[in-house]
């Protein structure tokens, strides 16, 4: 900008422009910046939310556990109660009174309603076995959500500073062969299969503020499925969803770059690109190295 407003040649209006055009441009980076603060501000409220719900499964959880043992005490005891039942039997063949067979028989109706007893426990304990095993289900559901929700966040994060990092001045440049660096894919070209078509355009703006050029197959919905092989051939990595398992195929064989994304939203693609960046693909081949480091 300094180079074009002090140029010799420089008219008043190309002044004007030039100066206008990088005013503009800071508008627009400051309004991206907002849109992922926002971003990410729902994510951290999220996780919160989530880690909240996860602490009320674990309760009901320990509860459930409580009874469940509690239940298996009586069930124990009951059991021991009915075991007595075969030598009451046995006095009751040997005994002719009448009396006695009245007492006896009291208690085995009372050892029977114990029995009764034994059996709707046991039935109890099923049931909240099963339910124990719904709420394990649940809560391995909610952390594999908080962990999605983080990798989210992260990847949000990350591209955030790096972009308001980029927009100020700085006395050191990143060599791009730092891990979590997201100039490791400056210069290369990414093929994403699938994904949502309308967002594809955001697609790209992402991958655009990488330096990555990115080509997209929407997996043979209107596209034909003949494209592939070539596009396939013209990139570096890949990013599709796991059902296509002829890609992975491809990229397992070929030893290309690939990362499996679930869901087609921004933040999910913002997470497979930064994944792509740090060389945590999801099948063998190697990381991306940055242009004109080997």
């Amino acid at each position: 900008m300094w180079a074009a407003l002090t140029h010799k040649a420089a008219s008043r209006d190309t002044r004007n422009q030039v100066y206008g055009d990088v005013h503009m441009h800071s508008h627009q980076i400051g309004a991206g910046q907002a849109a992922d603060l926002r971003r990410l501000e729902w994510l951290q409220r999220e996780q919160t939310n989530l880690g909240a719900e996860n602490a009320r499964l674990a309760e009901e959880l320990r509860q459930q556990s409580l009874q469940t043992d509690s239940a298996k005490r009586d069930l124990a005891r009951a059991n021991e109660q009915v075991a007595h039942l075969a030598p009451l039997l046995n006095r009751v063949r040997e005994l002719e009174s009448g009396q006695a067979m009245a007492a006896i028989g009291r208690r085995l109706l009372l050892a029977e309603t114990q029995a009764s007893r034994a059996r709707e426990a046991e039935a109890r304990i099923e049931t909240l076995e099963e339910m124990v095993a719904v709420l394990r289900g649940d809560k391995a559901r909610l952390g594999r959500e908080m962990e999605e929700t983080a990798a989210e966040r992260d990847a949000l994060e990350r591209l955030w500073l790096e972009e308001a990092s980029s927009s100020a001045p700085s006395a050191t440049t990143c060599s791009g062969e730092c891990d979590t660096c997201s100039t490791r894919l400056q210069g290369r070209c990414v093929l994403c299969v699938g994904g949502r078509t309308p967002l594809l355009p955001h697609y790209r703006q992402l991958a655009e503020r990488l330096g990555v050029r990115l080509i997209h197959h929407d997996g043979g919905k209107e596209e034909a499925l003949s494209r592939l092989p070539d596009l396939l051939n013209a990139s570096d990595a890949v990013i599709c969803p796991p059902a296509y398992w002829q890609l992975k195929k491809h990229c397992k064989q070929t030893g290309k770059p690939c990362v499996l994304f679930k869901g087609a939203s921004i933040s999910g693609f913002t997470v497979a690109l930064a994944q792509l960046a740090s060389g945590r693909v999801s099948l063998s081949g190697e990381t991306i190295e940055a242009p004109g480091h080997g």
